[in-house]
């Protein structure tokens, strides 16, 4: 099978599919076994170095086996191939797609050994991935080969930070009145939790704690703990704030990721001394990056306001639904401050099952720009509808769209001239979720 067969396959299966590189027999055998053990497909991944290790042919055939002694359905991926002859290699070897990376070629020469590589493919029914350009890694100078402005058709913010925006001198706010924003959290992952024996909700016990002097600040806002696998005794923490931290400032962020580190300590000490089924929980690891909530919104062409939440709103371009409360963490650790963040989130501002409201795509477009578009946390909201688009799905949603417009934004570099409708058309036949759309009859 095709890979873009293969992922469409699983695309209407509403399943996502883990592409993933091996080096060797061990890292091969954790890949399937992790696969098998959830019964997901595999796409893996080979590089010229993991080709030179191991050697073509015994590589592809360990690949080939594996699917078969773990009954799982895969495709074998050339990844960032830095040649013709080793594509041609590959295709001869039965991969099922490859890549081809010159970009560190001059533009000119990257097209030109795509176009080579897109034909030899052809015959091979294979598909083909390209790399036509990149940012400079660190230690490398801008040259040729690098993605420079005077290439690009169109342009999506998706720093989260609208820090692209900013920089080119576009219009945006940051936090409420006072510049201030949420405070960010650290996430980290906990084992030894026995989920047999939990019976209190993660914040029963706080005020017993803050009395015994556990923690530093008295923060209510306990979002706790999630289970990822209670087989295992395995969950998710998103617990603890970092109050005062500057989302734009590399100092302030480094602080507070330090002192998301320091307090894993205290929260253990809770869960281990006030919670029952967390006598043995320890945090095995904490975030990269620092899980910052809000900094800069931008300016769009509409601004997705709070009225638009409890109107449960539906727009003429709209490009997505969704239902997330106005989710704004505590400010400071004062009681009222927690008591407000309960008020809005668990009553005033949260939706009934079914519920929603739509996402215009004027909502994406910088007023600043004409060939720019924005997803993510940083799309034009007011300060509460910010703090509803933030998580995860909304950003799904709007880096889905803003993609989109990009690619038919590409003729004529407007933004602006993008129709709503053929948005929307090509939207749906992605699989968004638009229940408003109703295709125009020619």
């Amino acid at each position: 099978m095709k890979v873009k067969e293969f992922l469409k396959q699983r695309q209407a299966e509403k399943n996502a599919v883990l592409a993933t590189n091996f080096y060797n027999f061990e890292t091969l055998s954790c890949v399937m076994q992790a696969a098998a053990q959830v019964q997901a497909p595999v796409m893996l991944q080979l590089t010229r170095s993991s080709i030179d290790y191991m050697g073509l042919q015994m590589a592809v055939k360990m690949a080939r086996q594996a699917f078969a002694d773990y009954g799982i359905d895969g495709c074998i991926h050339l990844d960032h191939g830095g040649s013709v002859e080793l594509v041609q290699r590959c295709l001869d070897a039965g991969f099922d797609s490859v890549m081809i990376d010159a970009s560190e070629k001059p533009f000119e020469e990257n097209v030109a050994t795509t176009r080579k590589v897109v034909e030899i493919a052809a015959p091979y029914g294979v598909n083909v991935e390209a790399e036509l350009g990149y940012v400079a890694k660190l230690g490398q100078e801008q040259g040729g080969g690098f993605t420079t402005p005077e290439e690009a058709k169109a342009f999506v913010d998706a720093t989260g930070d609208a820090d692209l925006c900013a920089l080119g001198g576009g219009q945006y706010e940051t936090g409420d009145a006072e510049g201030r924003v949420m405070p960010s959290t650290l996430c980290s992952m906990w084992a030894g939790i026995d989920y047999g024996r939990v019976t209190l909700g993660d914040g029963a016990k706080l005020e017993e704690a803050f009395k015994d002097g556990v923690f530093t600040y008295e923060d209510r806002h306990l979002s706790g703990i999630f289970p990822t696998d209670k087989t295992l005794g395995v969950g998710g923490g998103n617990v603890g704030h970092t109050f005062g931290v500057d989302p734009l400032d590399e100092i302030s962020l480094t602080k507070a990721v330090t002192w998301g580190r320091r307090s894993m300590l205290e929260y253990r000490r809770y869960y281990q001394g006030y919670l029952p089924g967390y006598e043995k929980a320890e945090p095995i690891m904490t975030g990269n990056v620092l899980g910052v909530r809000e900094s800069r919104r931008v300016t769009c062409d509409y601004t997705l306001c709070v009225d638009d939440f409890v109107a449960r709103a539906v727009f003429d371009d709209e490009i997505g639904r969704y239902c997330y409360p106005v989710d704004i963490h505590v400010m400071t650790t004062d009681k009222s401050e927690y008591s407000r963040f309960q008020q809005e989130y668990g009553k005033t501002y949260r939706y009934e099952k079914g519920e929603s409201y739509g996402i215009p795509y004027r909502s994406l477009i910088p007023v600043s720009f004409r060939n720019m578009l924005v997803a993510g946390r940083c799309i034009g909201t007011d300060r509460q509808m910010q703090a509803s688009i933030r998580v995860m799905p909304g950003c799904f949603i709007t880096g889905q769209a803003a993609g989109a417009a990009a690619a038919l934004a590409v003729d004529s570099g407007e933004t602006r001239r993008v129709k709503a409708e053929a948005l929307q058309e090509k939207l749906v036949s992605l699989g968004a979720y638009l229940p408003n759309y109703r295709k125009t009859k020619a």
